[in-house]
């Protein structure tokens, strides 16, 4: 399954372009992957939920490098809106409950930056399409804690981070050196 989705994503949702393009994380790159698509599509986004329940096991049998997550997870998170249709189906499969990050909150309706929620004593597992800065998941994991949640697992489709150090634990299906040398 992990390599039938490699190959889609290699042929349909990367690209090496002419010029560096502007990323949504911060900083310019030739290299772009446009997950956010292959997530719309109902096969494709089967296939990548098929293949981040195996990270998200993985997560629950040993958690961030820690111990296990005995009681499994309450929420999956993400911030909107890329990961959203994953973190909706990875739901169902993991019988938990999703909730989504606003990156400001609404100002009708009830307003906030959640749609869902995150309770006091919840066990999250912080999701995402495309981690390069750790910005967006940093973000949200900051309101997720401020809700009373305790971040668990971190888990991404791909992971183009190039830096060393003073990083988030993430897991991923794959790495930016699966698809290119090219920064």
């Amino acid at each position: 399954m992990k390599e039938e989705l490699k190959r889609i994503i290699k042929s349909k949702y990367f690209s090496l372009t002419e010029h560096p393009i502007e990323l949504s994380g911060g900083g310019f790159s030739r290299v772009y992957f446009n997950l956010r698509d292959m997530l719309c599509d109902p096969n494709e986004l089967q296939l990548t939920c098929d293949c981040m329940d195996d990270v998200i096991d993985e997560l629950l049998v040993n958690p961030m490098g820690e111990q296990a997550v005995e009681q499994g997870v309450d929420v999956l998170c993400t911030p909107l809106f890329g990961a959203a249709p994953m973190t909706a189906m990875l739901s169902v499969h993991n019988g938990c409950r999703a909730a989504y990050v606003r990156k400001e909150a609404k100002k009708h309706g009830a307003g906030g930056r959640f749609i869902g929620e995150v309770r006091e004593g919840d066990r999250v597992i912080m999701l995402d399409d495309v981690c390069t800065s750790e910005k967006s998941i940093k973000d949200a994991e900051h309101l997720v804690v401020k809700a009373g949640g305790s971040i668990v697992g971190r888990a991404v489709i791909l992971d183009r981070r190039r830096t060393v150090g003073t990083r988030l634990r993430i897991s991923s299906l794959f790495h930016i050196d699966d698809f290119t040398d090219e920064r």
